[in-house]
């Protein structure tokens, strides 16, 4: 190893370990317990707590409500295409049995 590679190894090194470092103290933070449990909310922010909580299971259930209502419209569009689809098929059969240019070259 040359000496400018030993040293941009060192340097790299250093990097790594400063962020490995970084990363522990973070780590440390985030697992450390937390204070905001003994602290407790006020009978209004507990009140807004409630009407979040009440206005987000309304919005979901909305939500669930019209993607049920799309699906079924959906499943019926894919029928009435179905129908369509075999209607056609029916009409160019027919066409093909009663074509009347056909019968005049026979």
């Amino acid at each position: 190893m040359t000496a400018a590679e030993k040293e941009l190894s060192e340097q790299e090194l250093g990097h790594v370990s400063q962020l490995l470092g970084q990363r522990k103290a973070q780590l440390a933070e985030v697992t450390a317990p937390s204070t905001a449990a003994e602290a407790s909310a006020s009978k209004g922010e507990a009140d807004d707590l409630k009407d979040l909580f009440n206005n987000a299971r309304r919005d979901i259930a909305e939500d669930f409500a019209k993607t049920i209502r799309l699906y079924h419209s959906a499943a019926a569009e894919r029928e009435r295409i179905h129908a369509v689809k075999e209607n056609l098929a029916e009409r160019e059969k027919w066409l093909q049995e009663n074509d009347p240019e056909a019968k005049k070259d026979q």
